[in-house]
Order: structure tokens, then sequence, then C-alpha cells
């Protein structure tokens, strides 16, 4: 008994992603954050398309169980090995922090707050996984890029939304608020358990668990909160559709996938970046997609953004330390 233990300890540590710690970034990593920045960036106004008429926890348990499936189907054609209870313990883990109240969170407060200003709560989730790493003495130093480059993104997505609620005046329903703040802080936890838990050496199967597992407990949550039989499925209009299609292959399938893989393969502090990026995404789709609004203060918002993104990626050239645990 204790020697499976010990070799099954031994296989995961030589299977666990590890974070790649060097100043370069690789092609991979770049393809993999711009898929990450532009898909998830058109989601927010997807997730409000679709849950005009179906309920959130369905479509988002829904969306990510046929994702799961698909990818689950595929990557076992290339990963033979047989998977162990603990690997599914270790994703169904991540798929309540990322998934189920992750996702189901923001699509629920979708329903009572603009897109927009979900995605100003959204964007703490960098400082969470700061936080959460220092305290659990897993990253020993914050940066004075680490808390500069932070405040100015949030900064940047406050100047980016404030118009929503400024200018038009427009309430923030304080439920909604706070569960979009639980969904942040609850998908950097799922976040970092990802990293440091082993789930598969295949970076799409381990996606695949999780969307399994963090959709089934979706559906739970669905079968327990909400109101949807069959037949309302015949009454869901064009547009809903064509956004929860949407969701389905590029939000889950690609969307996702990258952002899994990123937490393999780039550090968690660049992986979070699309926090800051994603409101920009939107307001630049909508401005040429659907002809919304662009002024002086989008324009603003958008280059204090992009500045935080930059100084997160060329932190390490500069490193300079506020804080070292001893």
């Amino acid at each position: 008994m204790n020697k499976d233990m010990a070799e099954q300890s031994n296989l995961e540590l030589k299977n666990k992603p590890q974070v790649i710690a060097n100043n370069k970034i690789s092609i991979s990593v770049i393809v993999a954050l711009l898929t990450v920045y532009i898909i998830w960036g058109s989601t927010y106004l997807a997730i409000k398309i679709a849950i005009v008429d179906m309920p959130p926890f369905f479509m988002a348990g829904s969306r990510n169980i046929i994702s799961g499936l698909i990818m689950y189907s595929v990557s076992s054609f290339f990963t033979k090995k047989k998977i162990s209870l603990k690997q599914w313990i270790n994703a169904s883990m991540v798929g309540i922090g990322l998934l189920l109240i992750g996702n189901g969170c923001v699509a629920w407060a979708e329903t009572r707050m603009p897109s927009g200003i979900a995605a100003l709560f959204i964007a703490t989730e960098p400082i969470w996984i700061l936080i959460i790493s220092f305290l659990t003495k897993k990253d020993n130093n914050i940066t004075k890029i680490d808390i500069i480059s932070i405040m100015l993104g949030f900064v940047g997505v406050i100047i980016l939304v404030s118009q929503n609620f400024i200018g038009n005046h427009t309430p923030i329903n304080l439920s909604g608020v706070f569960a979009v703040l639980l969904a942040s802080f609850s998908w950097a936890i799922g976040s970092i358990i990802m990293q440091r838990r082993f789930i598969s050496d295949n970076s799409f199967q381990a996606t695949s668990m999780v969307m399994l597992t963090g959709g089934l407990f979706l559906m739970i949550a669905s079968f327990f909160t909400e109101k949807f039989s069959y037949s309302d499925i015949l009454l869901i209009s064009h547009s809903s559709l064509i956004a929860y299609v949407y969701l389905i292959t590029l939000g889950s399938l690609v969307g996702f996938s990258a952002y899994t893989w990123l937490l393999g393969n780039a550090s968690m502090t660049l992986a979070s970046t699309y926090a800051f990026v994603n409101p920009v995404v939107a307001v630049m789709l909508g401005f040429f997609l659907a002809k919304e609004p662009m002024n002086l203060q989008i324009i603003l918002a958008s280059g204090v953004i992009i500045l935080s993104v930059v100084l997160i990626v060329m932190k390490d050239k500069i490193n300079l330390k506020i804080f070292k645990r001893s």
C-alpha cells in the first residue's frame, strides 16, 4: 500500500505542470494569451444574450458538459492512461472553483447587473491570486511591479466602466456585486489549485475533466434553484441559441482550453492579465460590430490597462522587491 502511494506521488511530481520561470515568453504563450484576451472579452456579452431565454446555472452547466464531453472524447485518443479517483477529485475541486462558483456566479450576476460592471469586479482576480499565494507561502516575494501593475489595471477598468454608473447613474445590485466578487475570489482559488494539483499530463484532458465535473455541479445547482423544463428549450430565441453555441465552441472549447494551458506554461500573474484586457476587448468589439460609443474616457482606460499588462510582462527585468518572507 505504501509503495503504491509512493509511486503515485512520484508520478504526480513528475507530471505536474510547472510554471515557466525564465524571462522569455514563447510564441505559444503569446498565442494563448491573445486567444483568451479576444475570445473571453466577447463572452460577457454572449452570456448576457444567452441568459435572456435560459436560466444562468442551466446555461453554464449544460454548456460546459457538452464542451467537456467533446474534449474528453478527443483527448482520449491521445491519452490512454487510466484516470485515478484522486485525479477526478482534483478536477472536481477545480471545477467547483472555476465553474460552479466562478462561471455560475458571473452568469447569475449578469441577470442583475450590466456585463461591463461584472467585468470590473472580475478584474480583482489577480489581486486575490497575489494575496493567496503570499499568505500560503507559495510566493515569498511581492514586487513593486506586481503592486503597481495590478493597481494600474484596476484603475483602468474603473475608468472604462465608470461611465455606466456615473454618467447614466445606473444602480448597482448589491447581490450581483457580492456574487461577482465571490466569482473572482473563487476563480483565483480554482486557478491556484489547478496549478498545484495533478489532474492529467494532457492539458486538454485536464480541461475536459474540469468542465465535466464543474458542469455537473452547475446542473445540480440548476435542478434545485431554477425552473426550466425541456419544453422551454423550444422557446429559446435564435439570438440566445447563437450566443449559447458561441460559448460552447469558442468560449469553452477554445478559450477555456487556452487558459488552462496557460496555467501550466506561464506565470499565474501573466495568465490572469485577461481580467484587465477583456473589458477593453468587449468595448472595442461593441464599437466596431455593434456601433457602440467610443470616447476619450474609453481610450484613456484602454491605455492604462495596456500599460499594466506591459509592466506585468516585463516585471522580471525590473524585479524590485517590497516584501520578502523570511
